[in-house]
């Protein structure tokens, strides 16, 4: 049954409205879809980078701190000792970074010890001599680093990130790091 005059073809059937309804729906279905798609994506990609700026944030404060380093003081594997010149004390302090309790990652002077970095789920550190391709354990052989971190979130893949560090004043006082 039509609507409107005869022959004029303006008209609509009940079934082609139907069917034109059931086919608005579909797409705006399909667009919703696309769309949460697209956001849960975005919050992906988000959760990533601030992942991969935690890492990064921690490797380049590590390195920049190990290199103006004196001594390497322990070599443990999932923590990292060793000695820098504190400009306020004007004395050498022991540094420590460790990763607590699988969240983040801290830098302990003294009794201060606050996180640096967020989303660190574990730390392995290797040393070694300069030239050296071996990992060696006596600290005082120690002039070349290698530290890798990995991190995340829930509902992410681990992220990892690494650097070899040189250790340029071993034995000495001329720069320091920290404060």
């Amino acid at each position: 049954m039509r609507t409107g005059s005869p022959g004029t073809g303006n008209g609509f059937t009940l079934m082609e409205v139907v069917v034109g309804a059931a086919l608005t729906i579909l797409l705006l279905g399909a667009a919703l879809q696309c769309w949460q798609l697209g956001v849960r994506s975005w919050l992906r990609q988000e959760r990533q980078i601030d992942v991969q700026d935690n890492l990064r944030t921690a490797l380049e404060l590590m390195s920049g701190e190990l290199r103006l380093s004196k001594d390497v003081t322990s070599t443990g594997n999932n923590e990292l000792h060793f000695w820098c010149w504190n400009v306020k004390s004007d004395n050498w302090v022991e540094v420590h970074y460790y990763v607590l309790e699988n969240s983040s990652l801290v830098r302990e002077q003294g009794a201060a010890h606050p996180p640096v970095a967020a989303h660190i789920k574990s730390m392995a550190v290797r040393y070694f001599t300069s030239g050296g391709s071996m990992p060696v354990t006596n600290p005082e052989q120690v002039t070349r680093v290698e530290i890798v971190l990995t991190g995340g979130m829930t509902g992410m893949e681990d992220m990892t990130m690494s650097t070899t560090v040189q250790l340029r004043l071993k034995g000495s006082q001329s720069e320091t790091c920290g404060s």
